[in-house]
């Protein structure tokens, strides 16, 4: 099979590259994690101006974003698409945690990074503001940079490895530029 060909397989699509299968696209988006997910079920209110504040299912977090799953999906895509809200636009959430027997109210802003027919995907813009710590508490302790097990299960061939770029001195010109393995 020649490089960069997609196969599609029965139970949906899934890439096929240098003979390195992946089950899902779900597979692919892991890969890029940098911090494990955990499943959580929280009822969070959701504003992606200029639509109206409407409420969602938390589905899963990490340390660098979350998933919301719509109550009403099909209304609320079209609504997004209505309003040229895709990837990149900014979405502010609020929930609340239970932690020591209390509720703690959480408000987050992001970026929207993914949109599918259930919900959205949402990167935290900054890592460290307060109310993360509320949710730090909440997650059980991970190293900072996990890497992904798809990532060491489907790690390139040799020939095949990503070229990193080693800029020269700002005085050079780009001809100067190194590759760096």
């Amino acid at each position: 099979m020649e490089l960069g060909k997609l196969e599609y397989v029965e139970q949906g699509l899934a890439a096929v590259d240098a003979g390195v299968r992946r089950s899902s696209a779900h597979a692919q988006v892991d890969e890029k994690r940098c911090d494990r997910r955990w499943p959580i079920h929280f009822q969070a209110a959701i504003a992606m101006p200029p639509l109206a504040t409407r409420f969602a299912e938390l589905r899963d977090i990490s340390r660098g974003g979350l998933f919301l799953a719509f109550k009403d999906p099909v209304t609320t895509l079209f609504e997004m698409q209505s309003a040229e809200i895709d990837v990149g636009a900014c979405a502010e959430i609020a929930f609340s945690a239970p932690l020591d027997g209390r509720h703690h109210r959480v408000n987050l802003r992001g970026l929207i990074t993914r949109v599918e027919r259930k919900g959205i995907g949402v990167t935290f813009t900054t890592h460290n503001p307060p109310q993360l710590g509320v949710l730090r508490d909440y997650l059980p302790p991970l190293e900072k940079r996990q890497v992904p097990q798809t990532v060491r299960r489907h790690t390139a061939p040799p020939g095949r490895r990503r070229q990193v770029v080693k800029q020269a001195p700002a005085t050079s010109g780009w001809q100067d530029w190194q590759l760096v393995d």
